[in-house]
Order: structure tokens, then C-alpha cells, then sequence
């Protein structure tokens, strides 16, 4: 099975071949916790609970239906069912992802906010140790 950094590739997907009806149906399973592993793969997070506003939904589904007029072409059904599960996926991933970063940027502001009132106070107490220091 090959891996996809991120998501699911079509080796991983279940078809489901409706040729009477000229449907094929592309059912991805993905874990819940995939943007966690991705940004833990590039970051340091400094969010260490898993919050559900990131969970990725565990199934994707893509449909491609075979019109009347068209040639019946399984494998060309297949591409098409995966490619739209792969677009929901995505849309799904980028928005979480959207989330995410607005929630981080928050984190980091705050993060600053505190760094700069521990060196400040870090700064005031260097002072007056090295003024203790000089009597």
C-alpha cells in the first residue's frame, strides 16, 4: 500500500462497481487524527490535546456516475469516484487546517505577550541583583 504524506491514495480506497447501474463508488478511510500528524511532523505543536474542531472525518466518499450516452469504462470510473473523494477530503484537511493556524497564531500571541513580560521582569530582577551586588 503506498503512503501519501498526506491522506489516502487510490490503493487505499474500496470500489464499489455498480456496472448494471453504471456506478462506481471510491470509499476512503482516513484517521481522525491526520492534520495532527501532519503538523506534528513539521512543528513543535504546542497544543498537546487532541481538541474534536480537528478531528478529520474517517470516511470520504466519490461518486462517478456513467451516463447513458457514455462508454461504460470502469477503471476511468475509478479515477473519477477517487479524484472526487480526494477533493472533499481536501477541502475538509485545508479548512481544519485554516482552523487550526487561527487558533496558533493565538497561541504564539499570547506566547510572546508572556516572554516579553518574563524577560521584562527578568530584567528588572537582573537589575536589582547586580545593584545589591555593587554595595
Amino acid at each position: 500500500m503506498k503512503k501519501n504524506i498526506v491522506g489516502f491514495s487510490k490503493e487505499d480506497c474500496k470500489f464499489y462497481i455498480d456496472e448494471a447501474s453504471r456506478k462506481v463508488v471510491c470509499v476512503a478511510s482516513v484517521d481522525p487524527f491526520t492534520l495532527y500528524d501532519f503538523i506534528n511532523r513539521i512543528t513543535h505543536p504546542i497544543m498537546q490535546e487532541y481538541t474534536e474542531k480537528y478531528f478529520m472525518p474517517t470516511i470520504y466518499k466519490g461518486i462517478a456516475t456513467c451516463s447513458a450516452s457514455d462508454e461504460w469504462d470502469e477503471e476511468y470510473g475509478k479515477n473519477l469516484a477517487y479524484s472526487r473523494a480526494k477533493k472533499k477530503f481536501l477541502r475538509s484537511f485545508f479548512k481544519r487546517a485554516q482552523t487550526y493556524i487561527k487558533d496558533y497564531e493565538q497561541i504564539l500571541d499570547n506566547l510572546v505577550v508572556a516572554f516579553n513580560q518574563y524577560g521584562d521582569a527578568s530584567s528588572t530582577r537582573m537589575d536589582q541583583l547586580d545593584k545589591k551586588l555593587e554595595r
